[in-house]
């Protein structure tokens, strides 16, 4: 495809990068910057969900990955390289080279499994990737093997305690294999084991999905964001998190945070549409720039306003597949855990997000989508 006006596209992208801060987390240290930020705030995931702070954290933070990262890794023409390449010289995982790994492998891996050694998480970063397999899902299903296992009445063979690395290293091989009773088992996910394991309140998850490493009881927004997600507990559709976790937005509250929540789902749907990298939303695709790169690349004129109503429909098709699938007002909740058992520990203590927080927010989401109160778009 041709560029409309190729001149001010490259004029745009100039001005932009002479305003990058020189010292930018992300290329400095990648996304294991946020470790040492969501364990401070009482949010970062551990012991399969029961706590938001980690007293191991130390040994997988951004500190502990500096000692293993042998370069940064970047897309093509990049100016952020937020990508790390880990090279383990010595040790019993001697050998593993892997891009990675990412905060999100490291709080499902090390904070949710308990295992604070960041060698033995980029070993199983790198089985994972092996394997195809998502680190996400994956560790968040070893926990609940995990958990189960401390449970009399369920009955798994073998059992996994908390902090066991090499056992985690080997159910990874077993699930990414299908093997054995217990591969085939965790294999089929989340909700499918826990529901075979008959502990189906125990199993954390939105429509099936695993949350990112946000704990939504000390962030409210993301609770939401979790919640609607059209595929589940995702943190790429809503990053809501971002501004939460940095004190732009009162973290515990949820006035007003439907709102805000939409103005961010719409611009990532904008941003996907057009396959920009979501670590460059608010250094390069603000809703102020967006009309004229628009403009820039095809030649045609548009508006914020016009963006915001084309991302609604992309979200509001999104939706109508969902519940021609049986999806509604239901499934849009988060687990009993987050509505019912306070945080134990950490700057989130005693915290909940509260059912009748949800369905206020439910409520007003559904307003500002256009949907009714069961989560039903208008007909197509």
């Amino acid at each position: 495809m041709k560029v409309h006006d190729e001149e001010k596209l490259r004029s745009y992208v100039k001005e932009r990068m002479q305003r990058l801060p020189k010292d930018l987390p992300l290329r400095n240290v990648g996304t294991p910057i946020m470790v040492d930020l969501e364990n401070k705030l009482g949010t970062f995931p551990t012991h399969y969900w029961h706590g938001g702070f980690f007293k191991g954290h130390t040994a997988i933070n951004a500190e502990a990955m500096k000692k293993i990262v042998a370069r940064n890794n970047a897309c093509f023409n990049c100016p952020i390289a937020c990508g790390k390449i880990v090279k383990i010289a010595d040790g019993k995982y001697a050998g593993t080279e892997v891009e990675g790994p990412e905060y999100e492998t490291i709080y499902a891996m090390g904070g949710l499994c308990e295992i604070a050694d960041i060698r033995a998480i980029a070993k199983a970063n790198d089985l994972c990737d092996r394997l195809g397999i998502d680190t996400i899902e994956t560790g968040n299903v070893i926990a609940l093997a995990m958990e189960a296992s401390n449970l009399s009445k369920t009955k798994i063979d073998p059992k996994i305690k908390f902090g066991e690395a090499d056992a985690v290293l080997d159910l990874i091989q077993k699930i990414g294999k299908s093997e054995g009773q217990v591969g085939t088992l965790l294999s089929q996910g989340v909700r499918s084991a826990a529901n075979h394991l008959e502990i189906p309140d125990t199993a954390i998850h939105v429509k099936g999905q695993a949350p990112a490493g946000y704990d939504p009881r000390g962030l409210k927004g993301m609770g939401l964001g979790y919640a609607v997600g059209p595929a589940g507990a995702s943190h790429l559709r809503s990053n809501i998190y971002g501004p939460e976790s940095r004190g732009v937005i009162d973290r515990f509250a949820t006035e007003g945070k439907p709102a805000y929540l939409k103005n961010l789902e719409d611009r990532m749907a904008i941003l996907d549409s057009a396959i920009c990298c979501h670590f460059g939303r608010d250094l390069f695709f603000t809703w102020d720039d967006l009309p004229k790169l628009f403009e820039y690349v095809t030649g045609r004129l548009t508006t914020e306003a016009e963006l915001h109503e084309k991302a609604n429909t992309i979200i509001m098709t999104a939706r109508r597949f969902g519940v021609r699938e049986g999806i509604g007002r239901k499934d849009d909740m988060l687990p009993r855990r987050f509505m019912e058992e306070p945080l134990p520990e950490g700057g989130s203590q005693g915290s909940v997000i509260k059912k009748e927080e949800l369905d206020k927010m439910l409520d007003e989401y559904y307003s500002l989508r256009g949907w009714s109160t069961e989560g039903k778009p208008p007909p197509d």
